[in-house]
């Protein structure tokens, strides 16, 4: 059922109905609104261009979401948290947009953009890249806002490297990140002569330069025992930590067929397919529960934006009980390719069926 609202010049999606037939009313659908909480990385890193695009990882990834959520907000809440805060180089990324229900979908039918994702994308816009990656704190707090609640929950984690900022890792040279990047401090190249992540080298807080996987996996396998999956993405930059991109994929229960657990993306293209795939994998679902039993079950009908969607075991639609329908086939594909705005379900007219 489309949501109320609108604006100026925005346009309604078609009423659900059938020529010659009147009369007919809408069926509530019962549904949860399933939550999505973005975990943005906004380290230094970030600033760099992705693929050949002259915009950076950042702005990429801003853009990316704000795409997605332009066609699927009005399906979720959605929330936002960028690391690291603003603090310190590693201070726990901090949340920057509450969870809030996406704009009606009378936004997305005009090509428009509502004012709950302007207002997403604004507190965006002013965040730079900077700092570290404190990914196992950041997603610790993330847990602390999604735990108890019953909806379906799903927290969608986009970085370009390995976790780091944990001051009490201890670690060999074989997982201490600027060694195996070669970073230079001051005079000091790092490497197996002379870690980085040595304290005897660099100082007290050295261990905050180890790749953090311990206790990034613990942060997400406590995200998994509550229920709530963590998909992993992994832009440009994030390929030497394949391998513990894969485990958090997998300890998210995410975990994808293929080369790659988590979503390996490589320019601005692949980086939209992944996030739409996994938007529209959380916030739509092809089975419709009624809230009500229908008095005949002949007089029911499938709209996809006002259009009828035959009845078909196949390719349409087709009863599970006497209160619930799902989509089948060709059907749920098109809903799931996020390109359907509205569902509904009515009641008076003979159904259509194929």
């Amino acid at each position: 059922t489309p949501a109320a609202g609108g604006g100026p010049g925005i346009i309604l999606p078609p009423e659900p109905t059938l020529p010659g037939c009147t009369g007919s009313e809408r069926i509530r659908v019962l549904s949860d609104v399933p939550r999505l909480y973005f975990v943005l990385d906004r380290s230094a890193s970030m600033a760099q261009a992705l693929g050949s695009g002259s915009r950076s990882k950042w702005q990429s990834a801003q853009a990316a979401v704000t795409r997605v959520l332009r066609a699927i907000g009005h399906r979720v809440e959605y929330a936002a948290a960028v690391f690291p805060s603003i603090v310190s180089a590693c201070a726990a990324g901090r949340e920057v947009f509450p969870f809030t229900q996406g704009d009606p979908p009378t936004y997305a039918a005009s090509g428009t953009t509502g004012p709950i994702l302007q207002d997403f994308v604004q507190r965006l816009a002013v965040i730079d890249p900077v700092g570290g990656t404190p990914t196992a704190a950041t997603l610790a707090a993330v847990h602390e806002k999604l735990e108890g609640v019953s909806v379906r929950s799903a927290v969608v984690l986009a970085t370009d490297g390995a976790p780091n900022c944990n001051p009490e890792a201890e670690c060999t040279s074989a997982a201490c990140i600027p060694d195996l990047e070669g970073a230079v401090f001051g005079a000091n190249r790092c490497g197996v002569d002379a870690s980085c992540c040595d304290a005897k080298v660099l100082g007290p807080g050295a261990g905050s330069n180890c790749v953090d996987e311990a206790e990034t996996l613990r942060a997400i396998e406590s995200l998994a025992a509550s229920g709530i999956p963590t998909y992993v993405i992994g832009l440009p930059g994030a390929e030497p930590y394949a391998a513990v991109l894969d485990r958090l994929a997998h300890a998210g229960g995410t975990a994808r067929d293929g080369d790659t657990a988590y979503y390996a993306v490589s320019d601005a293209p692949a980086l939209e397919r992944a996030l739409f795939e996994i938007g529209t994998g959380v916030a739509i679902t092809c089975d419709l529960a009624l809230a009500n039993k229908p008095a005949k079950a002949n007089l029911v009908n499938v709209f996809f934006d006002g259009e009828p969607v035959p009845q078909n075991p196949d390719n349409g639609w087709d009863w599970d009980s006497e209160t619930t329908l799902s989509l089948r086939g060709e059907a749920c594909t098109h809903l799931r390719s996020g390109n359907v705005l509205t569902v509904d379900v009515t009641y008076g007219c003979l159904t259509i069926v194929e």
